[in-house]
């Protein structure tokens, strides 16, 4: 019976894991959130059970999912585990730390801790992991470009340029047209700089459907077409994935990432990048 209760301890936060996982749909925000408020409470449990034994706690509570990160870290780097692998330990010594106090004490000390590091590191860790190697100098690639009447578009190499490369089958591209949206809204009286969602066509797409697709959309960011072929353009681009965001200045590309615009995002955040590069020549927002 012990046994069994044992193996129940080393794969609680495992099992918790598996089951928030799913529920939540690797929404990992999310997933984060429970999986720290988890921990805390079976920590809890655990050291009331079994008289409060600090080391025996860490090994059938933090041991399990620690090291099932580092397994996962293997593959898709330690990076991508980091919150886990360093907020579940501290998940663990607060419960540790707090296991005499109040209920309510416990309670509102673990939630406020797992909501800064769900709501305020979690964002600022996935964008470092978007944006970390984004800063580039190399020169933007001649790529035919038109407007939604198979006009022409030269870009100006006298202004900032920000594109926003999508195609149609890309979900992620829509879920972030509103942000893109906010941007251009920010900067759009100002002559030193212009703003483009880029359609890249896929096989199946037909240029009536993708301009019908738009004006549906109904935004007030102005789109341009590639007229180009797609492979060639994604090797000069080195486009792996939509959307790709590109900041270019002086037919440079200065940054190639992720779009975040969020008050919470302070590292790479979007507005700074692109305030620091109008700075750059003393240009003004104003």
């Amino acid at each position: 019976m012990k046994i069994v209760k044992n193996i129940l301890w080393f794969s609680s936060v495992i099992l918790l894991y598996t089951l928030f996982g799913f529920v939540f749909r690797g929404n990992h925000q999310w997933l984060t959130l429970v999986v720290l408020i988890s921990v805390f409470f079976l920590s809890l449990l655990f050291f009331k059970t079994r008289k409060e034994d600090f080391f025996q706690g860490f090994v059938f509570i933090v041991f399990p999912i620690v090291a099932l990160m580092l397994i996962v870290s293997l593959d898709a780097g330690f990076v991508r585990t980091f919150l886990y692998l360093v907020f579940i330990p501290i998940a663990f010594l607060l419960a540790w730390i707090l296991r005499s106090k109040s209920i309510l004490i416990k309670s509102l000390l673990i939630l406020s801790f797992s909501l800064f590091v769900t709501f305020l590191i979690f964002p600022n860790h996935r964008s470092y992991i978007a944006n970390h190697n984004s800063k580039s100098d190399l020169i933007f690639p001649e790529i035919s470009l038109v407007d939604r009447n198979l006009n022409s578009k030269q870009l100006p190499n006298d202004k900032i340029i920000v594109l926003d490369f999508w195609n149609t089958a890309c979900g992620v591209c829509f879920k972030k047209f509103p942000e893109f949206e906010k941007l251009y809204l920010k900067y759009k009286d100002n002559p030193n700089i212009e703003f483009y969602s880029v359609n890249m066509p896929l096989k199946r797409d037909k240029f009536e459907n993708v301009l019908n697709l738009v004006d549906k959309l109904n935004y007030k960011f102005p789109t341009l077409y590639c007229k180009s072929d797609s492979k060639v353009v994604e090797e000069k681009l080195k486009i792996d994935g939509y959307p790709t965001f590109l900041i270019i200045k002086n037919n440079r590309i200065r940054f190639d990432g992720f779009l975040n615009i969020d008050d919470n995002i302070f590292l790479y955040n979007t507005i700074d990048i692109i305030d620091q590069l109008l700075d750059e020549d003393d240009l003004s927002l104003k």
